[in-house]
């Protein structure tokens, strides 16, 4: 039961910090996201917490195995949309200071985007 709780609790930061990144807050864990994860993982982080939150639910209440499965596929669907139709940029605008157009997605300070957040990495 306590795993649960925690689980809920940890679950519901996800669409915490979404609410809080559109209202132009926590903008520096989003660009971490963005920058050491995808930024596709940016759109998908509120729903990943949906995922999280409900597979605690489902320890308390099994029948919440079907909002599990429900938003594991969603979470599947944003992030596959998010990779392809450039999401990122339409729902977060407030992350696209750094960047000198949508189109070539390329840094203002003039290094590569492979480049960009590998320093240190073994990968």
């Amino acid at each position: 039961m306590p795993f649960a709780m925690l689980l809920i609790l940890v679950g519901l930061l996800g669409p915490a910090a979404g609410a809080m990144w559109r209202r132009g807050q926590w903008l520096q864990s989003a660009q971490w996201i963005r920058g050491n994860v995808s930024p596709p993982a940016v759109v998908a982080t509120p729903l990943l917490g949906l995922v999280v939150a409900s597979a605690g639910l489902m320890l308390i209440w099994p029948p919440a195995v079907l909002l599990t499965f429900i938003a594991a596929a969603g979470l599947v669907l944003v992030l596959v949309s998010a990779a392809r139709g450039g999401t990122v940029w339409r729902l977060l605008p407030a992350l696209d200071s750094g960047w000198a157009d949508e189109e070539s997605r390329e840094p203002r300070d003039g290094r590569r985007s492979a480049d960009r957040g590998r320093q240190g990495r073994p990968f």
